[in-house]
């Protein structure tokens, strides 16, 4: 039984190493191969390991950890374009980018950006957008100006 035990602590090693290298190199591009070759794995069976150990798979991982950096660049760099961005967080494409961002948000980084500049939630400002542009929609927490 101790063998088991000494295996799955060496499994979870590796896996915790790549997870430190995909951390500190998340803005270059990252292949299934290049990754299960730091683990020292096979790419099939890394990638079995990782999803098992992690509950998410390598892919996941990467484009969650990449929407992340993106959301803080977004938040604290006004000054990048949203393709600087993009680039900066290890996307390949504006397109991929885009699609990958609104997948995990629900909405588009230029309009998490513009949420984040005001004080509403990127998803509260989404809503009201939407409402503000229906006839005839009036919003009960807004204050009517009086002249």
């Amino acid at each position: 039984m101790e063998t088991k035990e000494t295996i799955k602590q060496e499994y979870i090693s590796r896996i915790n190493k790549v997870r430190n290298y995909i951390e500190q190199h998340i803005d270059q591009p990252l292949t299934l191969n290049s990754i299960a070759e730091i683990a020292c794995f096979s790419p099939y069976h890394f990638h079995r390991l990782f999803n098992l150990l992690t509950g998410e798979t390598p892919l996941n991982f990467i484009q969650r950890l990449r929407v992340e950096r993106a959301i803080y660049l977004l938040e604290n760099n006004p000054r990048l374009s949203i393709t600087e961005i993009a680039t900066a967080c290890g996307f390949s494409s504006l397109s991929l980018f885009s699609r990958t961002f609104r997948k995990a948000k629900g909405i588009t980084a230029r309009e998490f950006r513009h949420a984040s500049r005001s004080s509403l939630s990127p998803e509260e400002s989404r809503v009201n957008k939407y409402k503000n542009n229906i006839p005839g929609y009036k919003n009960k927490n807004k204050r009517e100006l009086s002249g």
